[in-house]
């Protein structure tokens, strides 16, 4: 089963379906081995969220597609060397 409340959002980065209680959520960034991107990070919160709030939803599994060779490489350095928020900037920091 598809996730119904979720077609408005552009998962392109990860893939969501539930079945059986079982939220499964695939990490799908093959360009770079998985690497952690600022658009996964906000598919996943908003995955993440919309499984909160549906009681259907019973355990959440966090996986990759079986065909990479890592679960995954980590943050993406290119969006890390370009100040994303990912890692937070200073000025989004309370310090900042």
């Amino acid at each position: 089963m598809s996730l119904p409340e979720l077609p408005a959002i552009d998962l392109t980065e990860i893939v969501a379906s539930l079945q059986d209680g079982i939220l499964l959520i695939t990490l799908r960034n093959s360009r770079k081995t998985n690497s952690f991107t600022e658009k996964m990070s906000h598919d996943l919160i908003r995955v993440f969220q919309w499984g909160d709030a549906d009681d259907r939803v019973r355990v959440i599994l966090l996986t990759a597609d079986p065909k990479e060779r890592a679960f995954c490489a980590g943050a993406d350095m290119e969006e890390v060397i370009k100040g994303s928020v990912l890692l937070g900037r200073k000025e989004d920091s309370e310090d900042g």
